[in-house]
């Protein structure tokens, strides 16, 4: 057998290079057949470069094979590494002098040490989004238009009635109500008119019941006229009698007819419906003047702070209070029978509540212990039990209980009516003893309402 063994120098040059094996390929036909039939939109191209920035490949007609990348910096972001053998990147491409931003990606061979660079231009990748801003913009003008045409013909609708319902206001406020609006929509302007005119149909029948309500104000402002002959007359005889009595040495009958007169003018002629504590007391001894012809002689005491002589109440505040007393609280088996009446200004938080009383509580939190005017009328009369004491402001007189009873309840009454909360009247009562009221009412002063019939 035949062996041929190698030399020890031909066996020591088996892994040196001993030359080059050159392949020539046609660059159009490589980049053709290789990534030709890709395609990434339009202006979009494919080129293999490597890393010293060098084409090996394009698609792209402007770059030059063989030729270093016209920017420098391109290859900078060319950027891989063990774990990330691709990439994307944007920078802008100088083409026929102008710039123009691009979206490069790019991809790693590890064999040939090549990148495979797609560049897309931002200018395709935003065509469809400009495509679409445009549709949006020229739908929302087409709606705003339409909005608008709509917007015009329901304010329209709108304004028009309004219109009309303001010219016809204004005829209505010159007194002009014969006309109407004629509506025959069923909306809420439709709704609006119809009322419009109910309103001023109301308006004149309230005109012309006032005109007629007038006419009958005048007559019987004749007829009362012509009536007051009859008090003047009643007024003229009381003091004829008492001038007679007076001549004939009768003084009692002569002061009862001057207090009769003077309280009677008081009543009947004087409508004032706030009198000064000086005019009540004035008229409170008139009335006394005249039960002493009836129910003997007993005293009647006055203490009242000068400053308080020119403060306003109500009209015949006292005058049942004292009927009451001299009615049903003096005894007429006492040698001495007094009534006293007091008047001072204190704070709320000095007035005690008991049964009856306005509320010291509501007082102070409404007027935050401010000064009131409290006036008692008290007695030493009879007196009442605690049964009688409780029902004197939770039982309704009847029409044909005493008069005298029937004013307290009017008194208290017309306080609340008046006055309102907290004021009112308190009763305080011992059998035997005899009676107070105490009254809490507001400091009124002088003023231009006071005085008015």
């Amino acid at each position: 057998m035949l062996s041929i063994r190698p030399s020890h120098q031909q066996h020591e040059r088996l892994g040196q290079r001993i030359g080059y094996i050159v392949v020539a390929v046609d660059e159009y036909l490589y980049s053709t057949f290789t990534y030709g039939d890709v395609t990434m939109g339009q202006g979009s191209s494919l080129f293999i470069i490597n890393t010293a920035g060098k084409v090996m490949s394009t698609s792209d007609y402007r770059l030059q094979v063989g030729q270093f990348y016209p920017d420098p910096s391109f290859k900078d972001h060319l950027q891989v590494d063990a774990e990330r053998l691709n990439g994307v990147f944007t920078m802008n491409r100088s083409i026929d002098s102008t710039e123009e931003p691009y979206l490069f990606v790019y991809m790693y061979s590890v064999f040939n040490d090549w990148f495979l660079v797609g560049s897309i231009p931002y200018n395709y990748l935003n065509e469809e989004a400009w495509k679409l801003q445009r549709d949006f913009i020229i739908i929302c003008g087409v709606l705003l238009a339409l909005s608008l045409v709509i917007t015009l013909v329901i304010s329209t609708s709108i304004t028009g009635p309004l219109k009309r319902l303001t010219d016809e206001t204004k005829r209505v406020s010159m007194g002009q109500l014969d006309n109407r609006i004629v509506d025959k929509g069923n909306d809420e302007l439709g709704f609006l008119t119809h009322k419009f005119n109910d309103m001023v149909i109301q308006i004149k029948d309230l005109i012309v019941r006032t005109e007629e309500e007038q006419r009958l104000k005048r007559e019987i402002e004749l007829q009362m006229l012509q009536a007051q002959i009859n008090p003047h007359f009643l007024f003229n005889t009381l003091n004829s009698l008492k001038w007679t009595a007076a001549l004939s040495q009768a003084d009692s009958v002569s002061n009862g007819l001057g207090a009769l007169a003077d309280l009677l003018r008081h009543t009947i002629v004087d409508k004032k419906e706030l009198v000064t504590l000086r005019d009540e007391f004035r008229q409170l001894r008139n009335y006394v003047t005249i039960q002493k012809m009836r129910y003997g002689e007993f005293g009647i005491n006055f203490d009242v702070d000068p400053g308080l002589y020119d403060i306003y109440v109500i009209k015949f505040l006292l005058q049942p209070i004292v009927e009451n007393a001299i009615i049903h609280g003096l005894d007429t088996g006492k040698a001495e029978r007094v009534i006293r009446i007091s008047v001072r200004q204190v704070k709320v938080s000095q007035y005690m509540n008991t049964q009856g009383a306005c509320d010291t509580a509501a007082a102070s939190k409404a007027m935050k212990d401010s000064p009131v005017l409290q006036i008692q009328v008290s007695d030493n009369g009879k007196g009442m039990d605690e049964e009688t004491l409780r029902s004197f402001f939770t039982k309704q007189p009847k029409s044909h209980q005493r008069l005298a009873n029937i004013g307290v309840h009017n008194v208290l009454e017309r306080i609340r009516l008046h006055y309102g909360d907290p004021y009112g009247m308190q009763v305080m009562s011992r059998l035997g003893e005899g009676t107070t009221v105490t009254f809490c009412l507001p400091l009124i002063h002088y003023n231009s309402s006071a005085e008015q019939d």
